[in-house]
């Protein structure tokens, strides 16, 4: 069955996911397949048994790799990704917000150590 995780504790390693069948199933960390990595409103496929969900399978929520290149070489286009993509596939959104940021504060922080060192020859020069 298709559902949908509606919660879920790090702590306790506990969640709920709404199936589309309208009910609620609770699991454990230990029914996640192939150690997938689990945050609320992911995608799952699971086994319904007696309303808890076993054997659990997150779907795709990887991003394609040439969105996450363009979106690192031109952050802008990042951005528009992220606020589109932010109710409807949050995951998805948080992952292209960072890859933006990143392509955003790196090319800062390069040029700043390119030229720190030219601005400190200048200003002693003088």
């Amino acid at each position: 069955m298709k559902g949908k995780i509606i919660a879920f504790s790090k702590s306790e390693h506990k969640g709920q996911i709404s199936g589309v069948d309208g009910n609620r199933y609770s699991f454990v960390k230990m029914d996640v397949m192939e150690n997938s990595v689990i945050e609320k409103d992911m995608e799952v496929d699971f086994i319904a048994d007696e309303g808890n969900a076993r054997e659990i399978y997150t779907m795709s929520q990887d991003i394609y790799t040439l969105v996450k290149v363009i979106c690192f070489f031109f952050p802008i286009v990042g951005y528009i990704h992220y606020f589109i993509w932010l109710l409807k596939e949050p995951i998805k959104a948080k992952k292209i917000g960072i890859i933006s940021l990143w392509g955003t504060i790196l090319p800062g922080i390069i040029v700043l150590i390119i030229f720190i060192p030219f601005l400190i020859n200048i200003l002693t020069y003088y």
